[in-house]
């Protein structure tokens, strides 16, 4: 039998229905961003503008895809919705305006907007309110106030609380976490993440999971915790590369990037950089070229490379002044060749810079720039002889890192202030030192003694009468409670590196105690990171030399500079008049040029002639670079000053029954210094930590236990913490 046609089944019935799905996919696309297919679908509808969410629809998919001003054209300019008719198209109309200003910048004019719409009334809640709350609180994160937006991304969470939006609370969540992580409040910042992060994955919304993932990896980064946040970023950069999200993969990199460039690996830096700079020439996004020509200067400065360094950097710095003139890429890229300057030795050019650059960071509330500027000014003030400028600018910075809980920059202000506590101690007790032509044969001068051995071997420990001790000095190092007396005659217990019951270790000490008293030149050799700049500060202290403690890092430093240091200029003294009396600490020689070598020789037997009326102790330092087994050799002239006593310091992979000891030294530090207690060390974790391979020596060993402290707090203290671990209470 012919089935009959419905009376109402005409063509015009047909059109309307086929008008209907297409609608309704336009809606779904739309909902799930699938933008170029709801412009597709919603092509086959006139666009006259009758149709009012045809209309809307259309702009919500341009917005998405980025055409901004075409969407721009569609809805006009921002209208306040009539509180008391508020129809839901009128809503959604004001949304798309708001946020077309938000994605052209006006950042200015959406806060105006909205606060002039939530002060007529809030209205009904709607997803359409929460959504623009939520617009404005970005404006305003935009315009650098956190506190403002936090303020309205609570106000949202509340509105998504009432709607039981789950994906809505944790939008907030993320956005309250951004109001952190501008305000520099780390800790508060990575909790959010990782709460956003496991929510958005429980939804389901694998992208949004995705972002919390990279911001927690940045967060993780600029404390300082490396490894954990290149983890999170590699594993977010294989996601994003599934998704096709080609922006989120240049801010993984950019990250990844920073991190590899302090972690120092140059390479994979350089690879994630190079990423970063076809794909913002692609994109034409000015602010990522800018970050990746930021870092790139960095990475070069790290090298020493200065003037690469300067090029590179002022190519970012005319993108940060084109972008914003006050904006973090512009302070940041200052702090930087402030850097440069100090490198090259222009302390006015570095002291500006670094002036500057602080400034701006106040203005924009980055206290992790501002502590950076002051550990630049710090050392700016040291180079001119400033002590106490210095370490006013030093704790500064210090206490600045310590609240933020970073890792990275703090550890390099630790590394300053033990270079400088030679100094303080010096000058806080000079006025009660004897003075020279009445101490005791100890301080005299003496010429003529030489000892060609290193502290490996057995013989490493000579007995000379002219050094003034006795056969038995060598037995007071064989156990880790040694005590020395400086200058002063105050207590110095050995510093915590150096306390070892290693038998190569303990040699060192032996031959570093045997010939503390000497004139002649040392050569100290080992890894970055084995105590060689503590075991030269400890040999001054033995010496009982009235004069000072002065370090030279001569990493990086040209022939110029080396001249300007070791004769003074414009005034100032150099490196002969500060250290007259006391000890030179020449670091990182095999990092000089040839012919800076060649120089160095020749001042240093200048010095350390006997017709010379200068009392100056000369300690060198060589060390290892990465993968190196040995130390760059330096060059002839040079090493011939040097070889007559060589002192080499082992790794920490060959002291690894001194692990324990310094672990409890390293928490017993952290506990005082912070005034919190550590949570107890499993044992699974000390045995593993006493088999690792250690690359970085001291320094990788302090930064380990350091987070261990940080992530595990405990109640009861210190007490629990020893004696929970027998290994360690030994």
């Amino acid at each position: 039998m012919k089935r009959s046609t419905p009376p109402s089944w005409d063509v015009s019935s047909a059109t309307r229905a086929k008008r209907q799905t297409s609608l309704e996919l336009a809606r779904i696309y739309v909902a799930s961003s699938a933008y170029s297919a709801a412009i597709e679908t919603l092509s086959s509808f006139p666009d006259n503008g009758w149709d009012e969410e045809i209309h809307l629809l259309r702009a919500e998919a341009l917005v998405g895809l980025g055409r901004v001003e075409e969407a721009f054209r569609i809805v006009g300019q921002p209208v306040l919705p009539e509180a008391e008719s508020v129809r839901s198209f009128d809503s959604w109309r004001f949304l798309l305006q708001l946020r077309i200003l938000h994605r052209r910048g006006e950042y200015r004019r959406v806060v105006e907007i909205g606060r002039a719409y939530f002060d007529a009334g809030d209205g009904v809640p709607s997803v359409y309110l929460a959504r623009t709350a939520m617009v404005v609180a970005q404006s305003m994160l935009a315009q650098k106030c956190p506190a403002d937006a936090r303020r309205f991304y609570e106000h949202v969470l509340e509105l998504y609380d009432r709607l039981g939006s789950k994906e809505g609370q944790v939008d907030s969540l993320l956005g309250i976490a951004n109001t952190h992580l501008l305000d520099c409040q780390w800790d508060k910042a990575d909790a959010l993440y990782q709460e956003a992060r496991f929510r958005y994955e429980e939804l389901g919304l694998t992208d949004k999971a995705l972002a919390a993932c990279i911001n927690l990896g940045v967060v993780r980064v600029k404390r300082g915790e490396f490894r954990s946040g290149r983890e999170l970023l590699e594993d977010a950069l294989v996601r994003a590369a599934q998704l096709g999200s080609v922006r989120r993969m240049v801010t993984i990199h950019l990250a990844i990037a920073m991190a590899e460039i302090r972690s120092g690996n140059p390479e994979a830096a350089r690879s994630h950089l190079a990423e970063v700079i076809v794909n913002a020439r692609r994109m034409g996004a000015e602010r990522d070229m800018g970050l990746a020509l930021e870092f790139l200067g960095e990475l070069y400065l790290s090298e020493g490379r200065w003037a690469r360094a300067e090029t590179i950097l002022q190519r970012a710095l005319a993108i940060g002044l084109r972008i914003a003139p006050e904006g973090d890429i512009v302070f940041e890229v200052l702090r930087r060749l402030a850097e440069v300057s100090l490198g090259l030795g222009d302390l006015n050019q570095a002291s500006a810079r670094a002036e500057r650059a602080k400034v701006l960071a106040e203005g924009f509330g980055d206290s992790y720039e501002v502590a950076t500027c002051h550990r630049v000014l710090a050392e700016i003030a040291y180079r001119r002889g400033e002590r106490e400028e210095a370490e006013s600018r030093i704790e500064s910075a210090k206490t600045m890192l310590d609240r933020l809980g970073e890792t990275y920059e703090r550890g390099r202000i630790i590394a300053l202030r033990r270079r400088w506590n030679g100094l303080v101690v010096y000058r806080s007790s000079s006025a009660g030192s004897v003075p020279r032509a009445t101490q005791g044969a100890g301080s005299g001068k003496r010429r003529g003694a030489t000892v060609r051995a290193t502290a490996r071997s057995p013989q490493a420990a000579p007995r000379s009468r002219t050094n003034g001790m006795t056969g038995s000095t060598a037995g007071n190092l064989s156990g880790t409670a040694f005590r020395a007396r400086s200058s002063s005659g105050r207590n110095h217990d050995l510093e915590l590196g150096l306390r070892s019951t290693t038998p190569e270790m303990v040699r060192a000490l032996q031959l570093a105690k045997s010939v503390s008293e000497l004139d002649i030149p040392l050569l100290l050799r080992g890894s970055p990171g084995t105590g060689l700049e503590s075991l030269s500060r400890q040999i001054h202290y033995w010496s009982r030399r009235s004069g000072p403690y002065v370090p030279f890092h001569c990493a990086n430093v040209d022939r110029e500079a080396l001249e300007r240091e070791l004769r003074g200029k414009n005034g100032r003294s150099g490196l002969r008049q500060i250290a007259e009396g006391g000890t030179l600490f020449l670091d990182s020689i095999t990092s000089l040029r040839l012919e800076c070598q060649h120089r160095l020789a020749e001042w240093i037997a200048e010095v350390t002639d006997p017709a010379s009326p200068s009392t100056i102790r000369v300690i060198a330092a060589a060390r290892s670079r990465p993968g190196e087994a040995h130390p760059t050799p330096v060059c002839p002239s040079l090493h011939r000053h040097l070889d007559r006593v060589v002192i080499e310091l082992p790794p920490l992979r060959e002291r690894y029954e001194d692990i324990p000891r310094l672990v409890r030294d390293l928490v017993l530090g952290w506990e005082q210094r912070f005034g919190k207690c550590v949570r107890v060390l499993p044992a699974d974790v000390l045995r593993d930590w006493s088999h690792r391979e250690w690359p970085g020596n001291l320094d990788e060993l302090r930064d380990v236990v350091e987070r261990y402290a940080r992530e595990n707090p405990a109640i009861d203290g210190i007490e629990r913490y020893v004696r929970g671990n027998p290994a360690i209470d030994g």
